[in-house]
């Protein structure tokens, strides 16, 4: 979890309320990046029970703010950050256990993230809710496609005739 940084050409610091989500700055202000899982590099174990903590963290914040989480955004660019902290330790598992990485921050976040969505699943109207948020789906898609049809179909209607106009003028300039 970082704090605001320095380098002579960049601040990195907390961006929102989460305490593991930053974003980093040129001096004067330009955005450069967002990092959705800065964590400190830890021996395995105490890295699981910081990432168990983060978790709560964005459980709690998810709880406290719904709206902010209505789109998946932001969950996925935090997950994504997990699995590619997981990923980026793989290597440096080779020089031993306790060589400190994000990896065990990253196990144990999304250990918190599996039982959570295990329990939700499992306690869940899913068949009911997915079947209606399906159904809602194929509306939608049906929607668009409507949607497309007619504006491909208006474009194509806007083309002929100018085309025709173009056709019509042109016989008017060769006969004068």
């Amino acid at each position: 979890m970082s704090t605001a940084t320095k380098t002579p050409e960049t601040v990195t610091s907390q961006r929102g309320r989460l305490s593991f989500v930053t974003e980093t700055r040129t001096k004067r202000g330009a955005w450069l990046s967002r990092n959705h899982f800065d964590v400190a590099l830890e021996g395995y174990s105490e890295g699981i029970l910081t990432g168990k903590r983060l978790a709560l963290e964005l459980m709690l914040d998810m709880k406290a703010n719904p709206a902010d989480y209505k789109t998946p955004y932001e969950l996925r660019s935090i997950l994504e950050d997990v699995a590619g902290a997981q990923e980026e330790a793989k290597a440096m598992r080779q020089r031993g256990l306790n060589t400190p990485t994000r990896q065990g921050a990253a196990n144990g976040f999304m250990a918190v993230v599996v039982a959570y969505f295990t329990f939700g699943v499992t306690h869940a109207e899913v068949e009911k809710n997915m079947s209606e948020e399906i159904t809602q789906q194929a509306q939608s898609n049906k929607t668009m496609a409507e949607h497309d049809a007619n504006r491909k179909a208006q474009a194509t209607a806007k083309r002929i005739a100018t085309r025709r106009a173009n056709k019509a003028l042109k016989a008017v300039e060769g006969a004068v």
